[in-house]
C-alpha cells in the first residue's frame, strides 16, 4: 500500500484484540492506495452497530457506522504506525466464511459496492449540533 509492504495478518490480530470485534479482514483497495477492514462485530455488541448506510450482498448485510469506525480508528493509531490503519470500516454482524472457517472473499461486496457505501454514509450524516449545523452552511456556501 502506498509504496510500502504491508501484512493485513499483523493488522487484523490488532483489531480482533478488541472486545467490540468478533473477526477481521483487511483487504487492499484496487489501487493499493489505502486499506479497507472488514469486521464481524461480536454478539455481545450488536447494540453499537447503529448503520449510518448499509447494503445487502448475498445473504449478509454490511453496513457504514462512521462514529465506531472513527472510535476504532483512533486505538489503532495508538497500537500501529499510521501506514497500518485501515481507512475505511465496513461492519457486519457475520462475516461470509467458508467451511474451513476462513472468511469468503468471494462473498463479500465488491469495492465498487463499498464506495457506494461510503458515499451514502458521507451523504446521510447529519449535523449533530447547532454550531455543527451552522459550519456546514459556511462551508456550503464556500464549495458553491
Amino acid at each position: 500500500v502506498r509504496g510500502v509492504r504491508v501484512n493485513p495478518s499483523e493488522i487484523e490480530a490488532v483489531l480482533e484484540k478488541n472486545s467490540i470485534i468478533e473477526k477481521a479482514l483487511v483487504v487492499a483497495n484496487d489501487s493499493h492506495t489505502s486499506l479497507i477492514s472488514f469486521i464481524q462485530i461480536s454478539e455481545n455488541h450488536y447494540s453499537v452497530s447503529n448503520p449510518t448506510a448499509a447494503v445487502q450482498f448475498g445473504a449478509t448485510v454490511f453496513f457504514i457506522n462512521a462514529p465506531l469506525g472513527e472510535a476504532i480508528s483512533i486505538e489503532l493509531q495508538k497500537l500501529l504506525p499510521q501506514y497500518l490503519v485501515p481507512s475505511f470500516y465496513v461492519f457486519t454482524h457475520k462475516l461470509p466464511t467458508l467451511p474451513s472457517g476462513k472468511v469468503s472473499r468471494k462473498e463479500l461486496p465488491p469495492l465498487s459496492e463499498i464506495r457506494k457505501l461510503l458515499t451514502e454514509s458521507v451523504n446521510e450524516t447529519k449535523p449533530l449540533s447547532k454550531t455543527e449545523e451552522q459550519l456546514c452552511c459556511v462551508i456550503k456556501g464556500i464549495l458553491q
